[in-house]
């Protein structure tokens, strides 16, 4: 093989080893160190960023509903009884799922909002006091 030949391959290889060095690093650059990688759901890929960080906010937010409405229940044995539900977790679980439901307890009479707040904050109101407060 004559000299030239060999002379013009080498700036080929170095390009094409700079390409597949390339490759491997931006390939890299996919996931955050740390975190493993997942596949995508199909309704986030069509979420705005706006609206995906409304819905962690609004999961955030009902995951500590669910700790405050166990502590609560803990705390308060009197109420969950008033349930007629067999411990305090399952009316944890109950007020949780009326919430997923958008179903207000029954005890607050079809109110809601602040209206539903002062009746359950009454002297009057004989249903349970942690369910209507989450």
């Amino acid at each position: 093989m004559p000299a030239s030949l060999i002379a013009d391959a080498r700036p080929i290889r170095r390009s094409g080893l700079l390409v597949v060095l390339l490759t491997l690093l931006l390939g890299g650059c996919d996931a955050l160190p740390g975190k493993p990688r997942t596949q995508p759901q199909v309704g986030k890929l069509f979420q705005t960023q706006v609206d995906r960080l409304a819905t962690l906010a609004m999961r955030s937010n009902l995951e500590s509903f669910d700790r405050l409405a166990g502590k609560l229940y803990l705390r308060n044995p009197k109420q969950w009884r008033k349930t007629g539900l067999a411990d305090a977790d399952a009316a944890r679980q109950a007020v949780m799922t009326a919430i997923d439901l958008r179903r207000p307890p029954p005890a607050l009479g079809g109110r809601q909002d602040i209206a539903a707040l002062d009746y359950a904050l009454g002297a009057d109101f004989r249903g349970d006091l942690v369910g209507a407060f989450i």
